[in-house]
């Protein structure tokens, strides 16, 4: 079976053990099928869809695992777990699709294109394992929500708190730079003229050391 790369290892081997124990289960529901002359029953078509959805819920339980850590989006999430339903049902009809006599069902439940047939599809969806990765996924988009919106108010947060006079004011310019350098360079007695009076004497000064 094919997995997406990040795809962790210890998540692989709960899917590939899964599969095992479906096989297993599968060969034993085969070999007790009912005998039918004209092919496989609706019995082990059901079972078949057993074999496939028993490695679903597994997948789907660990991908869904990595979007509530957030390493997986909730769309990455969805669309790895529909990727690996259509790839395992390609599988599974290949590997598990006859009867105990060899003869073949499942064959039409693949497109052309490669995508599961919507009454597959549809069988899929009414099953309890399928029910179950969507209450999973509801989790995971639930989790990224909150995680997304306490993100964003921590952001506001801090925002808020930055102190006012911190940041330069929109009202000093160049000449308030200026006043402030000639204020401290002015003579006591200039510097502690009344504030009428305080620009005259700074632009005095400033003309002195001009001249200078």
């Amino acid at each position: 079976m094919e997995y997406p790369s990040d795809f962790p290892p210890e998540s692989r081997s709960r899917v590939a053990a899964e599969r095992l124990r479906a096989g297993k289960a599968f060969d034993e529901a085969r070999q007790h099928a009912p005998y039918r002359a004209y092919g496989s029953t609706v019995h082990l078509e059901a079972e078949l869809r057993k074999y496939i959805l028993r490695q679903f819920a597994v997948f789907a339980s660990e991908a869904c695992k990595l979007g509530c850590q957030g390493v997986w989006s909730v769309e990455r999430v969805e669309e790895a777990a529909l990727e690996f339903l259509r790839l395992c049902t390609i599988e599974a009809r290949s590997s598990k699709g006859f009867d105990r006599l060899g003869r073949a069902f499942g064959r039409d439940w693949i497109g052309n294109w490669g995508d599961i047939q919507s009454t597959v599809m549809r069988e899929f969806e009414r099953s309890d394992e399928w029910r179950q990765f969507q209450e999973e996924l509801l989790h995971v988009a639930e989790r990224q929500r909150m995680r997304a919106s306490d993100a964003g108010g921590t952001v506001r947060q801090e925002i808020k708190d930055v102190p006012r006079d911190s940041a330069p004011s929109k009202s000093a310019g160049p000449w308030s730079e200026v006043e402030g350098v000639a204020a401290r360079e002015l003579p006591v007695s200039l510097a502690a003229a009344n504030k009428p009076d305080r620009r005259a004497a700074v632009e005095a000064f400033l003309g002195q050391a001009t001249s200078c």
